[in-house]
């Protein structure tokens, strides 16, 4: 090759070089596409973000942020999935705001990094790290957005769809901010503001809308993984509950102190081997009372029910009633019972103490958590569930490290979370933890109200707590639906959180626990509130819960191998309750065990 001809070669090689880097910075995709174009019969399409100047008319302007929310939307979508594997906390749902936040965090940051055409061509790099920071801020802002308007990418299209235009416009909002802010160094005009507030909240509800479609096409699961991750200290946990019966055991009784409802109990074992229910009443007037009732040893055969209240307002803190009773051992004389009670006087619910020898006379202790004075909850107390051990089919607190220990509802800012409390002699409660021990979680079934259920039971396995999360829910007019929770605690330290239900382990389904049972007295519908729980006789238990604001009804549950539960998730909810109609089949070691006894 002569000489002239080399160096003809040289010099294209080497222009081709310098438009590959410069445009490699500037825009790393129409690099790789100015690289694959050059390969015959290749053609990659370069990306230009529409960004006309000049004169242009309506059409115009509409088609070009039409096609720059359409890329958005393709490299969202492809960052997104990308970036949730770099994230490996997708399946734990305490945390998944955070990962959501960090996930189109990120997804931002990749579009402005690399696929956002640069202004400043004398520093491209520092454009590229402003433009990565701003779209990095602009979907950041966004997702806390849509979480914190209860959104997200769960329930309805429609309410997805509008929450999440809202967060867009969050969005936008930020993103004229943070442009003007790091690209000009001037803070952003009124109608700047608008037009990328009104530009991302297209993106947010046309994104949603592809999500939605992807998601269906793919066949991926909107509300998360169905595997579990299971701690490893977690050896076995209590099933997702089975009905015992499609009727309610126990509903009011017209011109009684429970004419408007009879609801959430809590119940222990007798001697006889016969279940004493304490439940909430209700009258007319809407007033709450403690009301009793016997079954016979199967649970669920009701024997006898009283006709006046055990335990009824007496002092001007609980004129307007006591609610929602849990019962245990008396953590300081083991030999009679302990009942935790809210008192309500129309401006505070408190949560109290009594005790009692035989379940009818009760003789109060004291407020065990005062409303208004907590470390965090500034407000009202409610529904304490005292850490017992079962001993003789009997519920009896247990002191750990020294002290007895009781999950509560705490009240902050009007959300109702779960707090945790100690105490040395059992009369004298204080709070544990600077925070709620179980917070709400936005998005989920439990974002508004995280409120404890039974007696937590400790095992030489752990501390597991029933609890019921509340949410909101289409068509609520403001109430919320009600549904049970799991979560399981280091049996050696109760604020040692180990693991927390994802997804409700119990759900309204019947038209009583739907429906409420008064239209005079405040009652909320769609609930299950799981408050009581007693041996079955069978290695299982008992599960006593309101329906509605109105209604008793009892249910089964046991405790599991975790092992189990991989599969046992990943059935419908109708398959769950199939299988756990048959104890062997929840727990295939019974199986293995009569296979043993059988040879």
């Amino acid at each position: 090759m002569e000489r002239s001809q080399l160096q003809a070669v040289k010099d294209t090689a080497t222009d081709f070089g310098k438009g590959f880097v410069q445009t490699a910075v500037e825009n790393p995709w129409n690099g790789v596409a100015q690289l694959l174009n050059e390969i015959p019969g290749v053609k990659v399409k370069e990306l230009h973000s529409a960004t006309p100047s000049g004169k242009v008319s309506f059409a115009e302007e509409l088609g070009a942020k039409a096609g720059s929310i359409g890329e958005l939307i393709a490299v969202t979508l492809a960052t997104k999935y990308g970036a949730k594997s770099v994230f490996k906390l997708g399946a734990a749902a305490e945390k998944r705001a955070v990962v959501q936040t960090s996930t189109f965090g990120l997804a931002g940051a990749i579009n402005g990094g690399m696929f956002t055409p640069s202004e400043d061509h004398d520093h491209l790099l520092t454009s590229r790290i402003k433009q990565g920071a701003i779209q990095g801020g602009t979907f950041a802002s966004m997702s806390i957005a849509s979480a914190a308007l209860g959104g997200g990418f769960d329930g309805a299209l429609v309410k997805r769809m509008s929450v999440n235009a809202a967060g867009g416009a969050v969005g936008g909002a930020t993103h004229a901010l943070l442009t003007e802010g790091l690209m000009h160094h001037r803070l952003a005009s009124a109608d700047q503001v608008a037009s990328d507030a009104a530009t991302y909240a297209a993106f947010g509800a046309a994104f949603t809308g592809i999500h939605f479609a992807v998601g269906k096409a793919l066949r991926v699961p909107e509300a998360g993984p169905v595997k579990e991750e299971y701690p490893s200290q977690i050896k076995e946990m209590l099933t997702p509950f089975k009905r015992l019966s499609n009727e309610p055991i126990l509903g009011p009784r017209e011109g009684k102190f429970d004419s408007a409802g009879a609801f959430n109990p809590t119940a222990t074992r007798l001697p006889d081997g016969d279940v004493a229910i304490l439940y909430r009443a209700q009258d007319a007037k809407g007033v709450s009372t403690v009301g009793l009732a016997r079954t016979a040893p199967d649970g669920v055969t009701v024997l006898e029910r009283s006709d006046e209240p055990v335990l009824a307002p007496r002092v001007d803190n609980e004129r307007l009633g006591i609610e929602d009773p849990r019962m245990t051992a008396d953590p300081v004389n083991p030999a009679q019972w302990d009942l935790t009670a809210t008192k309500w006087d129309g401006h505070n619910a408190q949560l109290s103490d009594w005790t009692s020898t035989d379940l009818r006379e009760w003789h109060e202790r004291g407020i065990m958590m005062p409303a208004n004075e907590g470390t965090w909850n500034t407000q009202w107390t409610k529904s304490g569930s005292i850490v017992s051990r079962e001993v003789d089919g009997k519920f009896v607190p247990e002191k750990i490290d020294g002290k007895f220990w009781m999950f509560y509802m705490g009240s902050r800012a009007g959300v109702d979370e779960m707090g945790l409390a100690s105490s040395v002699d059992g009369r004298n409660w204080s709070d544990a933890t600077n925070e709620p021990i179980l917070p709400a979680r936005p998005g989920q079934f439990d974002s508004n109200v995280v409120e404890p259920g039974p007696t937590a039971i400790l095992t030489d396995n752990g501390i597991n707590l029933i609890y019921s999360g509340g949410m909101p829910y289409e068509g609520g007019k403001g109430m919320f639906k009600y549904q049970a929770g799991v979560a399981v605690f280091d049996k050696n330290d109760p604020t040692n959180l180990l693991y927390r239900s994802d997804k409700p382990i119990f759900s309204p389904e019947t038209s009583w626990e739907k429906e409420n049972s008064s239209t005079t007295v405040h009652q909320v519908p769609n609930v299950v509130f799981p408050q009581g729980i007693v041996p079955d006789g069978h290695g299982g238990y008992i599960v006593y819960y309101g329906a509605a604001d109105s209604y008793v009804g009892a249910a089964t549950t046991r405790f599991a191998p975790v092992n189990r539960f991989d599969w046992l998730n990943g059935l419908t909810d109708s398959g769950q309750q199939s299988v756990l109609r048959s104890p062997a089949l929840a727990n295939p070691e019974i199986q293995d065990d009569k296979k043993k006894t059988a040879n």
